[in-house]
């Protein structure tokens, strides 16, 4: 896959599957003889499965190769797309069980099973187990998982070009994937480039769209006509940052360029749609990354891994943050890591995907939720169900990858509001409805601060049940999205939008939008 679009050369290819290879070969075979003198797998069946190996015919043996390392490569792509242990093991499970039940040939086992059979006694030669079965095995092998997994993957999605003549061209101006790559269905993937499936996740997958392409009419029409930071959306969606980090650290790591040669839209604005922020005055080339902690919970193998990120960056720059939102931003990190650390967080069940620019930001909660003696709602399953919603699971969703400004929600957990709802675009205060008795939400609107105007929240004028909080913040936020203004930066943010519709209207506008 990585030879068709462009990522590598048949040269590193050969060098990799060469040094695999001999690695499998040497590993194996000192292993059955390990297994031989440690006197297990002791009997008959280990020279039978030898002899059985290499009377198989050469088409036999080859046809066997293929069917298995499709089997396997299909393995391997599904658990690497996958971000928990257990969904790992399920994405392999049937593929292998059908490789083992069908009796199908995999050159690196066979190279531990044939010589132990013929350690065993089983009357092999190494003509035999060499050339009878290892030889046209491989072969099926590479063709199985070159034909049947890369090629049609890349058959799929395409080569990735920047100006017609491949990905690892680097044109006048600066290095940039192509805008065509960018609205490609690869746009929804995981840290290693594989889509995975899911509810949502399959949708995204489907859908082949980019942020812009969600935009109403009457957004379009605002984005064309707006800032600078649209006409910068509009020539390249911000979504194109998930799949370009991972193009650009590679490209880097191999030395065709480096950070100067990416071109300044994508360094200093499209990457923060995958948490990137460029620190180019304090560290030039290096990179703060912003996660998503909904409701700031972590646990004790992630907070490892977030040190492990920034310690070879050294005690100066490769620090971790823990901000005001109850979120973590790792310092000190160069390009090329980016793309390795946005798997690892992934695989632990975090990303970096839609956490800056013009993005709903961490979900804040109460910071202590389930513990509080005065809790009225325990904000952490709320605060997960909208970001998990928002991200599209960590993988990145579209559907909100344009919206006009960034966009903070708050859900308080009781009277003390740890959370600062009066300083959210969406802040919900929990309050027992006053003759039900049923537990729901006050509604808060339009808190921000800027450098040129401190706005406290106001009522919405409206009580929720618990159960309608999620339609009610993405409805707002689809209005927000649809009919904000993308004009001065400085007055773009939900407080202006409300401000100009008249709270009634607005709120009407909610209603129906549910």
């Amino acid at each position: 896959a990585a030879i068709l679009e462009g990522k590598t050369t048949i040269k590193e290819l050969l060098k990799n599957w060469v040094v695999s290879y001999l690695g499998n070969f040497v590993g194996s075979l000192f292993l059955a003889v390990l297994v031989f003198y440690g006197a297990t797998l002791a009997g008959p069946a280990a020279a039978a499965t030898a002899v059985s190996k290499t009377s198989l015919t050469f088409l036999q043996a080859f046809i066997r190769g293929l069917l298995c390392n499709w089997l396997v490569c299909m393995a391997v792509y599904m658990a690497s797309g996958a971000s928990s242990l257990a969904s790992k093991m399920t994405a392999i499970f049937f593929p292998i069980s059908a490789f083992i039940a069908l009796g199908l040939e995999h050159s690196v086992a066979n190279m531990f099973l044939i010589p132990l059979g013929m350690l065993r006694g089983a009357e092999v030669t190494v003509a035999d187990f060499l050339l009878k079965n290892l030889l046209p095995v491989t072969l099926g092998n590479i063709v199985g998982g070159a034909v049947g997994v890369a090629g049609m993957y890349s058959s799929v999605y395409g080569k990735k070009t920047t100006d017609g003549q491949g990905f690892l061209s680097i044109p006048r101006g600066g290095f940039t994937p192509s805008a065509a790559s960018s609205s490609s269905c690869a746009r929804h993937a995981s840290g290693n480039g594989v889509v995975m499936s899911g509810r949502s996740k399959t949708a995204l997958f489907c859908s082949a769209k980019t942020g812009t392409d969600f935009l109403s009419a009457e957004a379009l029409e605002k984005a064309q006509a707006g800032n600078m930071f649209e006409k910068v959306k509009l020539k390249k969606d911000g979504s194109a940052a998930w799949t370009d980090i991972h193009e650009y650290a590679a490209a880097i790591r191999s030395g065709t360029i480096n950070w100067e040669d990416i071109a300044t839209d994508d360094m200093d604005i499209r990457v923060k749609y995958a948490g990137m922020f460029h620190r180019k005055k304090a560290t030039p080339g290096r990179f703060m990354m912003r996660l998503r902690i909904p409701n700031g919970i972590v646990n004790s193998d992630q907070m490892r891994y977030f040190a492990s990120v920034v310690r070879p960056h050294g005690p100066e720059i490769g620090v971790v943050d823990i901000t005001t939102r109850a979120n973590i931003q790792l310092r000190g990190m160069p390009f090329e890591d980016s793309a390795d650390a946005v798997k690892g967080l992934q695989q632990r069940g975090l990303t970096s995907l839609m956490s800056g620019l013009d993005n709903l930001r961490n979900m804040v909660g109460s910071p202590i939720a389930g513990l509080d003696p005065l809790e009225l709602y325990d904000t952490r399953a709320l605060t997960k169900q909208i970001d998990s919603w928002y991200s599209g699971d960590g993988l990145g969703n579209p559907e909100w990858a344009n919206l006009p400004r960034k966009f903070n929600i708050a859900i308080s957990g009781s009277r003390d509001d740890f959370a600062h709802t009066h300083i959210n675009d969406i802040g919900l205060v929990p309050v027992k409805h006053s003759t039900s008795g049923k537990m729901g939400f006050n509604v808060m609107l339009g808190g921000y601060f800027s450098i040129k105007r401190a706005a406290g929240s106001i009522p919405m004028n409206a009580w929720i049940p618990e159960e309608d909080a999620f339609d009610l913040c993405r409805a707002i936020l689809r209005i927000f999205r649809d009919m904000g203004s993308r004009g001065d930066r400085q007055k773009t943010r939900l407080m202006w939008l409300i401000e100009e519709m008249g709270m009634d209207k607005f709120r009407d506008t909610v209603a129906s939008d549910m």
